[in-house]
Order: structure tokens, then sequence, then C-alpha cells
């Protein structure tokens, strides 16, 4: 196979804090109660010096070992969305970058090789992000080493884990590479135990991501309108968001005040339109409802076996919010087009309010300065914390089953997240992000607050492998219990067959077989 070593842009990796499991009080049809709300560890930038490197021998270095070339050559074959090269740009910098982000991983690489003799040679493979398994699914499944490590695009690639093309991490002893601390800050210690099923881990993400912090959801507010329509009765929308006041039912007060000049016969909006809340049925309606509080599945702390609990009040009640916001006159659907247009209208004052991913920012809003970001609404005010869904197309690592270096490869990850966070992260986070997308000296805060509580569940992270579950707020409609009753049986038998797929390997790769 060609080796081709990439030049790529920029390096930024990210923390996300910890990230905490939906766990669900009210289960099954007898639920009567909602939920309680999750009380979620706090995030914003950390200190990794109070747990760095602890796994990792201060004197190991692979090339003092008496390894050839190819061997302190660690091979990552990696898919990239449409969205910007994120993936490239979390595991090399561009050598001609002169950013202070793209100096600080040049040094992060240097170090690396300068202390444990190790460098990456990225390949982008296949021409999407749904390509790697069918790119290379077979060859692993042959026991060929081509790669060694694996960066995926969650919702596609972390199904890998179920063909046995990938180890499980928690099995590293067994190859004397007990050198990624999964307790450690830097690593998303939370949505790792949640990917994982009964102690088998065979992806993990952190530090290194650029998507794990560019996929938060958060709620974009065209300033202009803002201040034409509503600043005079409800003060300053950070304010609101300061003081734990953003909620669903602000958000639908606020947008149905919006003037609209057309009806919605309208097939597209024009420049004559004003739009309260502008939406697309996908994604972003998950994100609204992950901030909501939804819970789909629990995780028994001591079996570690995962139980659907999404059949509660609480859920119920969320699918009747989310409904009453998108069917209010003054709301618009727009096409589901990866926000190619609700974004573009957010940026032209057609739309108030629209809830997105981060880094949509990044891809629609270069130029526009008239925006806040704040974070994605509460359910109401009772809600402990503002909740912050993460984007399933956040990059995840696995180590290949066939691969000959899998030392090399865990103190690899170990050494790159840890560094990424001591070093690239805050350049990034305080320089890039906070800078590029955001307006104003108040928006930072709101950043940090967007980015202090991350959370997701077991069916958040396989949900391509349970019938899509977490879509099903998508619909926008109210949704009762008899509406899934028939639904039920099949996510729990899918969560069932799921279950015993990685189980399966959870002592092997694909040996297992």
């Amino acid at each position: 196979m060609k080796r081709k070593l990439l030049s790529l842009l920029l390096c930024a990796a990210t923390a996300m804090g910890s990230i905490a499991l939906l766990a669900s009080c009210a289960e099954g049809e007898n639920a009567d109660s909602k939920p309680s709300n999750t009380t979620l560890d706090p995030g914003g930038i950390i200190d990794p010096e109070t747990r760095f490197l602890e796994k990792l021998p201060a004197d190991l270095n692979f090339a003092n070992e008496g390894l050839d070339e190819e061997d302190l050559t660690l091979y990552v074959a990696y898919v990239e969305g449409g969205n910007g090269a994120f993936t490239q740009r979390s595991l090399k910098a561009d050598p001609l970058d002169e950013s202070v982000v793209d100096q600080k991983t040049r040094e992060r690489d240097e170090r690396m090789k300068a202390q444990l003799g190790l460098e990456l040679y990225i390949e982008q493979t296949g021409t999407g992000i749904a390509d790697m398994e069918g790119t290379i699914g077979t060859s692993l499944q042959a026991g060929n080493a081509d790669y060694d490590i694996l960066a995926a695009y969650q919702y596609y690639g972390i199904s890998m884990a179920t063909k046995g093309y990938l180890l499980n991490l928690a099995n590293l002893a067994e190859y004397d590479a007990d050198y990624i601390d999964f307790d450690a800050p830097y690593w998303g210690k939370s949505y790792n135990d949640n990917m994982s099923y009964q102690g088998a881990y065979y992806w993990i993400t952190g530090d290194i991501a650029l998507r794990y912090i560019g996929g938060m959801y958060c709620t974009f507010v065209n300033s202009a309108l803002y201040r034409d329509y509503l600043e005079a009765e409800y003060g300053s929308i950070y304010t609101i968001a300061r003081e734990g006041n953003w909620t669903m039912d602000k958000l639908i007060e606020m947008s149905g005040k919006i003037y609209k000049d057309n009806g919605l016969t309208v097939e597209e909006p024009d420049a004559e339109d004003t739009f309260g809340f502008g939406y697309e049925t996908n994604d972003p309606i998950d994100g609204i409802a992950v901030g909501c509080g939804v819970q789909f599945t629990y995780k028994d702390p001591t079996t570690g076996e995962i139980l659907l609990t999404f059949n509660n009040p609480h859920s119920f009640e969320i699918s009747d919010k989310i409904n009453a916001l998108a069917t209010q006159s003054t709301s618009f659907k727009f096409d589901d087009m990866d926000s190619t247009n609700v974004m573009p209208a957010f940026a032209n004052g057609t739309v108030a309010f629209h809830v997105n991913k981060l880094f949509q920012a990044e891809a629609y809003l270069e130029g526009f300065e008239d925006f806040y970001i704040i974070p994605a609404p509460k359910y109401d005010t009772n809600q402990a914390n503002y909740i912050t869904g993460l984007h399933d197309g956040c990059t995840i690592f696995g180590i290949t089953a066939p691969t000959t270096k899998v030392a090399q490869a865990a103190a690899a990850l170990e050494f790159l997240c840890a560094y990424s966070s001591k070093d690239v992260m805050p350049q990034y986070y305080e320089g890039a992000l906070k800078k590029q997308f955001t307006r104003d000296q108040e928006a930072p805060e709101m950043i940090d607050l967007i980015h202090s509580n991350i959370t997701t569940d077991f069916a958040v992270a396989w949900g391509a492998s349970i019938d899509n579950i977490v879509h099903i707020f998508r619909q926008c409609k109210k949704i009762t219990n008899s509406d899934i009753k028939r639904d039920i049986k099949n996510w729990e038998g899918l969560i069932e067959t799921l279950g015993e797929s990685l189980l399966k390997h959870k002592d092997g790769g694909a040996e297992a077989e």
C-alpha cells in the first residue's frame, strides 16, 4: 500500500471536561415523574498537571529499543466530513502555518518524536465520512496491518468495533502497553465510558479531536433582530443565559414575537420575510432535545447493563416543547441540507434564532459579526444546568486489531492527547475559538458556559446501531407512549444484539470470529 505523509492544516486539540451519563429515575410505562436533572461535572479548560502522563514511563523511548524505522512510524487512517478539515487539523500541523496553534502543534509532534521516537503518517481513506469500513474493513478482517490507528467519524465508524477490527483498549496490559490513562482529564472519561460496553473500550476520544469541541450545540441569536424586536422588553440575552433563564418557553415566546411578513404558505423565505426561529428536521433538533435533558438509556453502574429509559414522561414533554416551537407561525422549516440554507438565512437577517453546532459559525458566518452565541435552551428553570449535546460527527480513535505496534500506538495516543490538552488546546480554545466564533466581550463567557456541561449516553453514541433512536425528535411531533410502544421492543433487541457483538470481541480482535 502506498504510504503518503500529508501536510495538514491547523491541528487544534480541545478539552470538553467531564461528560455525564443522563441517568433516568423513570423507567418503563409506569414512570410517573420527570427524571431528576443530572448534576454534571464542571468543564472549562482543564489543568492536566493534576493528572498528566502518569501511565507513560518518563524513560520510554522506542527509538532506543533497536526497532527499525517502520516500527517507529504509526500509520493512521482517517475520514473527513464536509465542513472543514477537522480531523486532519487534529493530527498534524501545517509546517508552513505560523499560527500559535500550529506552532504548539509542531512542538507537540517534535516532542513526541524526541521523547518517544515516534511519528505519525496519516492517510485519508475513501471520499466520505461513511467510507472507512467499506474501504479498509476487508483488509482489517483479513489481519492486514496496513494501519495502526483509526480516526473515525463517530456516527458511521463506531460500529466497526462489532466486526473485530479493533482492540479492546481495556486489555492493553496484555500487550505490555498499558499507557492510556482513561481517568486523566484530557480524555473524555464519561464520554468514553458511555461508548464502552461492560468494560470493553474499542474507541476513545478527548483533547486530540477538534470536532470534540466544534460539535457542541448552541443557540445562535441574530443580534440586530434581537435589538430591534426584543431587547427593550427582555434586556440582555447574555444576562438571561447567565442567570439560567434561557429555556424552551423563553425561546418559544421570544421567537413568536419576531415579525414575519408572509404566511407559512411561502415555499422559501425572501428578503421581505423575518422569522423568529429557523430549523431543519435534522441533527440540530437532537441538540435541542439533549439540551432539555432527554434520557434514552441508563447504564447500570454495577453490571454495565444498558437499560432503555426513553419511554418516560419527560421525553414526551420535551417533544411537546419542540412541537410548539416548530409549529408556531413565526418558525420556518428549511430543507434538510446540512445547514446550507438555514445558516445563511440566519446571517442575512431572515432568522432571529437557530440552534446548531458551533462549528457552523466557522463554515457559514465568516465575516458576519452581528450575532450572539448562548447555550441550547433548558427544558425549564428547574433544570439545574444547561446541557450541551455533542455532535455525532465527533472524531474517535481506535487501535487496530492486526497491528503489531500496540505499545507504540497506545503511547502515542496518550502523549498526543496529554500535550494537546496542555499546550495546543488552550491556544485554540482561548485564541481561535473565542475570537473566531464570538463577536463581543461577553461572548467568551458564553462559550465557557456551553462548554461546561457536555453530555451523551450510550444510545446517542451508538445511534446508528440502535435504529437511530436519537432521531425520533426530528419529526417535531408530539410523542406519546403509544406512538413508540411498538418500537420499544425493537430498540431493546438492538441494544441486546449490539452488546452481544461487542462482548464477542472483548478478549480479542478479528481472531475472535
